[in-house]
C-alpha cells in the first residue's frame, strides 16, 4: 500500500523485488518484541545486541537477509541506470540498508531503525554496492 501510495504521488510503477521482502523470522514469526523478551529472555538480549549471532527456530539468518538485501540493491541499481527509485522496506531490512550504506556495524541495525528517519534519501552507485559487498565478503559478514 505504501508503495502504491508513493508510485500514485510520483507516476512511477510498483514493482516488487522479493529479495526485499521481510526477514523470515521462523517460530518467531507475529511476536511482540516483549512477547519475546517473556519468552526466550537469553535470545531477545542476544538479538537485540547483535541479531547476527541468533537465527530465530525455523527462521532465516541475519546474514542470509545481509546477502540478500545487498544482492537485490545491486540488481534494483544496476537496472535503474542512474534513473532515480524508491524502496519501501520493512523495519530489518531498512536498518539494514541504512548499516550498508553508512558503514555501520550490523549491531547497530536496531538504533538504525529506531534513532532513524522513516523516509530518507541516498544517491547509490553500482561500483558503491560492489565496494560495500566486497568489504562485507572480506570480513566474512555476507
Amino acid at each position: 500500500e505504501t508503495a502504491e501510495g508513493v508510485a500514485a504521488r510520483t507516476g512511477a510503477k510498483v514493482k516488487v523485488c522479493n529479495e526485499l521482502t521481510g526477514m523470515n523470522l521462523g517460530l518467531w514469526e507475529g511476536l511482540l518484541s516483549d512477547e519475546l523478551s517473556e519468552r526466550f529472555p537469553t535470545c531477545a538480549k542476544q538479538w537485540r545486541d547483535d541479531p547476527s549471532v541468533v537465527t530465530p527456530p525455523e527462521g532465516e539468518t541475519f546474514g542470509e537477509v545481509v546477502g540478500r538485501v545487498l544482492d537485490a540493491l545491486n540488481k534494483v541499481v544496476g537496472k535503474a541506470r542512474g534513473k532515480g527509485i524508491a524502496m519501501v522496506l520493512r523495519p530489518i531490512e531498512f536498518g539494514v540498508v541504512r548499516c550498508l550504506l553508512s558503514g555501520q556495524a550490523m549491531s547497530e541495525i536496531w538504533t538504525m531503525v529506531e534513532d532513524g528517519p522513516e523516509v530518507e534519501s541516498r544517491t547509490v552507485s553500482p561500483g558503491l554496492l560492489k565496494e560495500i559487498a566486497g568489504v562485507m565478503r572480506v570480513e566474512g559478514r555476507a
